[in-house]
């Protein structure tokens, strides 16, 4: 019996591209009579182009590293990546041929041609049926849905054009705007002779700085108010939706909406310019500099300049930005790195770190990587890994624990129970505990158990939250790490649980129980149920053993493996994990080592402990469970 397995960074890297995303839909009126989705949506992980392998590269920007690659085979060619809600593509404007990524599964789809590609000048973004390139040589567009053939139409392209999250072209033409679609082309008088223009989800953000003033949707003209020239003024980058759009002049901020000027701030120091990008996504924020190039992050609600993440980057980087919420990209196109401005830090992120995850596109394993290395401390802890195994360092020194950050998903309207103390340890092998929590932004958070905290979340809050909590260990010494929760809608994508290989060893005849569930992970944070188990393949007509579902020391479900007498050696078996909402993982492999009857005695694995417990109250310690 084959059994699939999925090796541990791939399913971190799966479950990465598959939870880390808030879905916020609002569903619209499209012109051409069909419903529109704004399909902008916030998402901690984003998939960006390393031109010299030729790979394309999925970034979590919360975390601040490079979870997988994959090898798309374009080594010298000119491919981007266009994203949205409905998936993600490679577009390669050297072949004039786009290939669908399969997130979840991290693989290419087959490359299918697109007639709008091949003059290497392409505008690409994935709308609400699928991919839109928009040739701007040609005057042509090609939309390439999820499912079915693509289809191409004529479109204006003017001195700028903008493709919105519904699918529809946006364009500046002779001084007017132009929106196009499939079906049909609408114009709006403007009469502006410089302009520029951007998106606020499907908006269109006019910024007409001749003029001093700015115009957001089907909205009137606002003023800006400001004497600044106009070679200062500058519009935000495309981001998400929003009641405003922003414009910055010096050290001035004004989020402009359909009735006028929303939000105001002046940061000293911030020295806007023409020749400046203005990117803000809800609590992200950032300027990026173009000589010499630089990346200052800065918070526009306190009006704080924040220096000390100033980024420098090579001066002939080619940067692009993309906004989405809470998250601004600034990507150096051409280069190594990508920077992740999120709303309390600014991360570099290599995407050719030594470390990671490399598959072909196919999904096969290129390159396992070296577990570790360009990689922060610590596991995700909403995420499956096997467990690390440090040894004591026995130096006679009492060193503190080490505190790991922990990052995890869940839906909102429940209490999250985290495991904080998964990825925390003490570098001389003592036990750790949790002893104390902070404060949560939109929620409460206690002590559960010494090795768990409880988040309990705002009613209807969606969106990211953090805490700090305390470690400590047996001699009193303390740490402190941050957890990070994202909090998804109540109807938010149901994905499948994402399962860990288990082993277990025993002796000859005797049955032990393992708890498979345990490393296991529900990217929505779901309880988890076995769905299915299948027994080990036995050799010939002869048995190995029985599997029978039961419960674990845990309380959570488990399985038991009772092997024949006489059996001696490894058995193998699998089970199926599943969600309270009934998504079915892939198979997950299980391993049972069972000793010879009269080999060598091996010594009993001891474990530290931990329990959390009230004064004077008597309680038993099960050291052996």
């Amino acid at each position: 019996m084959n059994l699939p397995t999925v090796t541990w960074r791939k399913a971190v890297a799966a479950i990465a591209a598959t939870v880390l995303g808030l879905l916020a839909i609002v569903i619209v009126t499209r012109s051409d009579g069909l419903p529109a989705v704004d399909a902008a949506s916030s998402r901690a992980t984003h998939w960006f182009v390393h031109q010299p392998t030729g790979r394309v590269v999925l970034a979590d920007g919360f975390g601040g590293r490079a979870l997988a690659s994959l090898d798309v085979g374009s080594r010298g060619e000119q491919i981007s990546v266009a994203e949205g809600a409905p998936g993600a593509y490679v577009v390669n404007d050297t072949t004039a041929e786009a290939r669908s990524i399969d997130s979840a599964e991290l693989t290419l789809g087959a490359p299918v041609g697109i007639s709008a590609l091949g003059t290497g000048r392409a505008v690409a973004a994935v709308g609400q049926a699928g991919l839109v390139v928009v040739n701007p040589v040609a005057d042509e567009a090609t939309v390439l849905p999820v499912e079915g053939e693509s289809s191409s139409f004529d479109v204006d392209s003017g001195t700028a054009v903008v493709i919105a999250p519904d699918g529809s072209v946006w364009s500046l033409v002779d001084g007017d705007l132009v929106r196009t679609t499939s079906t049909s082309t609408r114009t709006f008088t403007l009469g502006v002779t410089s302009a520029t223009l951007s998106l606020v989800g499907n908006q269109p953000f006019v910024v007409d700085g001749e003029n001093h003033r700015a115009l957001l949707g089907d909205g009137s003209w606002q003023d800006i108010p400001t004497a600044a020239d106009a070679s200062e003024i500058v519009g935000q980058q495309t981001g998400p939706t929003s009641t405003c759009g922003w414009v910055g002049a010096n050290d001035e901020l004004w989020c402009i909406s359909t009735d006028g000027v929303e939000e105001t701030a002046t940061i000293d120091g911030l020295d806007i310019d023409g020749s400046d990008l203005l990117a803000i996504a809800g609590d992200a924020a950032a300027v990026v500099r173009r000589g010499p190039s630089s990346i200052v992050r800065f918070d526009w609600r306190s009006s704080e300049l924040l220096s000390d993440t100033s980024t420098t980057v090579s001066s002939d980087a080619a940067l692009r930005v993309t906004a989405t919420v809470d998250l601004v990209w600034i990507d150096d196109s051409a280069g190594d790195f990508v920077w992740a401005v999120n709303p309390w830090s600014i991360e570099a992120i290599d995407k050719n770190a030594q470390g990671i995850l490399v598959l072909s596109d196919e999904g096969d394993i290129v390159d396992e990587g070296e577990p570790g290395v360009g990689e922060p401390g610590g596991a995700d802890s909403s995420a499956a890994a096997e467990p690390e195994t440090r040894e004591p360092d026995d130096n006679g020194v009492d060193d503190p624990p080490i505190a790991i950050d922990d990052s995890v998903t869940a839906r909102s309207g429940a209490s999250v129970p985290i495991q904080v103390t998964a990825n925390d340890y003490d570098p001389d092998g003592e036990a750790i505990a949790v002893s104390e929590v902070g404060n949560a932004g939109h929620g409460t958070v206690d002590i559960g158990t010494a090795s768990t905290v409880v988040y309990v979340p705002e009613p209807g809050y969606v969106g990211v939250d953090q805490f700090d909590y305390t470690i400590v260990d047996g001699n009193g010494s303390e740490a402190s790490a941050v957890a990070v929760v994202e909090l998804l809608a109540v109807d938010a994508t149901n994905n499948p649980p994402l399962g860990v290989d288990d082993q277990a060893q025993t002796g000859s005849g005797v049955a032990v129980i393992v708890e498979v569930l345990l490393n296991d992970v529900d990217p929505e944070r779901d309880s988890l149920q076995i769905g299915s188990f299948s027994p080990p393949e036995g050799v010939g007509e002869t048995a190995l053993g029985e599997v029978t579902e039961t419960v674990g020391p845990s309380g959570l479900p488990a399985l038991s493996f009772a092997p024949v007498e006489g059996f001696e050696g490894t058995a193998i078996f699998s089970y199926r994990p599943v969600d309270s909402l009934d998504a079915i993982g892939d198979d997950v492999e299980v391993r049972v080592e069972v000793a010879r009857v009269n080999g060598e005695n091996r010594p009993p694995d001891a474990r530290p402990d931990a329990i959390r417990l009230r004064r004077n109250i008597e309680t038993a310690l099960p050291v052996l469970v």
